[in-house]
């Protein structure tokens, strides 16, 4: 009959604690991020994107590809040479030459002046026949930082939704520990003041104080854990969540 009397005063208490109103947020910012994740992930995306430094890398890399790219094209430039040089003199003129002049003789042989300028361009043939490939293979190496981008942002991804998921439930058990501690705490102070009137036993109240002892610890693991997933996730996205959710409006 005791035992009896003790559980529907807990199912009571329990029953109370439950049908205890709550505030309503149901409109506000910060409950939206953790009822609608159709909401709360993109803005969540964004941020562990921007702020990831393996993006930062990947961009740095990507660039640096970029640049090889732009070099390689201008690769063909380096092997081309350019030269210039001249000469000058005189050459005799035969058409004004007569019977008359002797041509063994330099001073009776009419002569006409001249110089040349010559201006001349070499390149190596090995390196337009590599500029192709060479440029190809640097593409290829943008394309591959470009796809390392792509999958880096599937993991993060990822990642963020599982942070996300490990937030909202641990938030509906620190939600559930409080109704149970609220509970318990309700328990607590009905079984005193039954004690103290005589109604129950030693060991009946012992059992409702050892109730509100767990009720009270399991209540603080789920905060600690609930605090650790809130601040894992605000780690990742390199801000607060609600700043992240001012951000969104």
């Amino acid at each position: 009959m005791k035992k009896t009397s003790l559980t529907l005063l807990m199912a009571l208490c329990t029953f109370l604690a439950f049908s205890q109103t709550k505030p309503d947020s149901t409109g506000t910012r910060m409950e939206l991020f953790f009822t609608s994740p159709n909401m709360a992930l993109p803005l969540l995306f964004d941020a562990a994107i921007a702020h990831a430094a393996e993006m930062e890398q990947l961009q740095a890399s990507k660039e640096i590809a970029q640049e090889n790219i732009t070099q390689g094209k201008r690769q063909v430039l380096s092997g081309i040479g350019m030269g210039a040089g001249y000469n000058y003199g005189s050459r005799i003129r035969y058409s004004d030459t007569d019977q008359s002049s002797n041509p063994w003789n330099p001073f009776d042989v009419p002569v006409q002046p001249y110089y040349n300028i010559g201006v001349n361009v070499s390149f190596s043939l090995l390196n337009i026949i590599n500029r192709r490939s060479e440029v190809n293979k640097r593409v290829q190496a943008l394309k591959q930082v470009e796809s390392n981008e792509k999958l880096t942002e599937r993991e993060i991804r990822k990642e963020v939704i599982t942070l996300y998921q490990e937030l909202v439930l641990a938030r509906k058990v620190m939600e559930t520990t409080q109704d149970a501690y609220q509970s318990a705490s309700l328990s607590k102070q009905i079984a005193e003041q039954r004690f103290s009137q005589g109604q129950i036993q030693v060991d009946e109240q012992m059992e409702v104080i050892d109730y509100h002892s767990k009720a009270a610890l399991a209540l603080e693991e789920a905060k600690n854990t609930y605090i650790t997933s809130y601040l894992l996730l605000e780690e990742r996205i390199g801000t607060t969540i609600q700043n992240l959710m001012n951000i969104g409006k």
